[in-house]
Parts: C-alpha cells; structure tokens; sequence
C-alpha cells in the first residue's frame, strides 16, 4: 500500500471524528437533540461505531483475511435454514 494513501486515510478519519464530535456538542448545546433525535441517535451510533472500529484496528491490525471471514460469516447469517 501507498504509505501517502495510508495516511491520508488516517487524516480523514480523524477529521470526521473531529466534526461529528463538534456536531454532537452543537446539537447538544442549542437542545436542538429534541428537534432530530433520530439524526442524533445516527450521529452518536457512528462516533461509537468509529472508536470500537478504531480500537479493533489498533489491537488486531488490517488485514484481507479476517475481512473475508467477517463477511462470509454475514453471509451465512443471511442464508435461510
């Protein structure tokens, strides 16, 4: 892998963790959370999916194989009995 795309990648995420922090904060502060709990709920689930992703990545590493193994395990969870 390009190590410039691998970084890149890395300013991304940190960038849109940043701004969906500062976005949770906004609409916590102006109490606009009544107004659009279904966008909050959406916001705050993909924070919380973005960190335990963040931490799986960090202890297990990136690789192709577990990848394909999560995804053919979806695909057995899909097929009916």
């Amino acid at each position: 892998m390009i190590p410039g795309i691998a970084q890149f990648q890395q300013i991304i995420w940190v960038v849109n963790t940043i701004m969906s922090v500062m976005l949770l904060v906004l609409l916590a502060v102006r109490k606009n959370y009544r107004a659009y709990p279904a966008f909050t709920f959406y916001i705050a689930i993909n924070l919380t999916q973005g960190a335990l992703l963040y931490a799986v990545y960090q202890r297990r590493g990136i690789n192709g194989n577990w990848r394909s193994q999560v995804q053919s395990e979806r695909w057995k969870c899909q097929l009916p009995l």
